[in-house]
């Protein structure tokens, strides 16, 4: 007798094959959906100071996956998620000299196979400033010979902020930082 067909779907199957009325045999057969690959290709910045969550993504093997930080020392704020490969944490500026930038992560993923078959990749990860943006995008209307007072909020970039505005500008009005 023989086994034959095209799988469709991949994952660990177990099954009994009979052979006249008495005599059964079970087997475990593996299906992998072709080469364990790690497909993510690069990760986006990151900012200082703001959460960072990104998935690391696999294909091939047999899912579910096992996803872990290879043979490297990463910052204690950086985490990735076993199950998921979600890769995550806050980077703190306090830790800016602990660890060189852009960081060099090495990621490794094994399939739930018996064998478990393992990939690696690694992907540099970049920290930044977040850009600087003024996320005040509109001020009230001022009523000539009335005092009027505003505030211009900002957001990212690097302390301390300075602010101007062209002199002459609005006859009047100042702006400090």
């Amino acid at each position: 007798a023989s086994l034959t067909g095209t799988p469709t779907q991949s994952g660990l199957y177990t099954f009994t094959i009979s052979a006249n009325v008495n005599t059964f045999q079970q087997y475990q057969v593996s299906i992998g959906g072709g080469p364990l690959a790690i497909t993510t290709t690069s990760l986006p910045n990151a900012f200082w100071g703001i959460p960072y969550s990104y998935f690391i993504q696999a294909s091939g093997g047999t899912p579910p996956y096992n996803f872990q930080f290879g043979d490297i020392s990463v910052p204690s704020w950086l985490k990735i998620n076993s199950t998921t490969g979600e890769l995550s944490g806050t980077p703190l500026l306090a830790d800016a000299n602990t660890f060189q930038n852009p960081l060099t992560l090495y990621f490794q993923v094994t399939d739930s196979t018996t064998q478990g078959f393992a990939t690696s990749s690694r992907m540099p990860l970049a920290i930044t400033f977040q850009p600087l943006s003024i996320t005040t995008l509109t001020l009230p209307a001022a009523i000539a010979g009335q005092n009027y007072s505003q505030t211009v909020a900002v957001g990212g970039g690097v302390l301390p902020y300075t602010f101007s505005m062209p002199a002459g500008l609005v006859n009047g009005l100042t702006i400090n930082s």
